[in-house]
């Protein structure tokens, strides 16, 4: 699920508006490609709190979600938590290593989300 900060407060964004270049920029945001798949409808469940974006009307060069244009006031409440978006993004030039291989420092991760309780991630050296 993609959250933004914005005044020391976490919020989630809206899927309403959300396209391949707002996915591109929070790709680009996380050091990762490009955007490889949008989850609408809160696929990686619904957050709480704020919904900070929605209606966004990106052009693909922003620096970050909220240079691109986006809804605010009354528009802005039209959007519920059941729409979070979500992204799966493309990792280049990534290298993998044999678990066994015994050169020093390898290093191995992965994450994933509990659906039992989606704003823990758990990692696994």
């Amino acid at each position: 699920r993609v959250e933004v900060r914005i005044n020391n407060q976490w919020g989630t964004v809206c899927d309403t508006g959300f396209d391949v270049k707002a996915g591109n920029i929070v790709c680009r945001q996380l050091g990762f490609g490009t955007v490889k798949r949008i989850v609408g409808r809160a696929g990686y469940g619904r957050g709480v709190g704020a919904i900070h974006l929605t209606q966004l009307r990106c052009t693909g060069s922003e620096f970050n979600l909220g240079r691109c244009p986006h809804a605010s006031g009354n528009t802005a409440l039209a959007c519920t938590h059941g729409g979070d978006v979500g992204v799966e993004c493309h990792v280049p030039n990534v290298s993998t290593c044999d678990q066994y291989s015994n050169q020093p420092y390898n290093v191995r991760l992965h994450t994933e989300v509990d659906r039992a309780n989606p704003n823990i991630k758990r990692s696994y050296p």
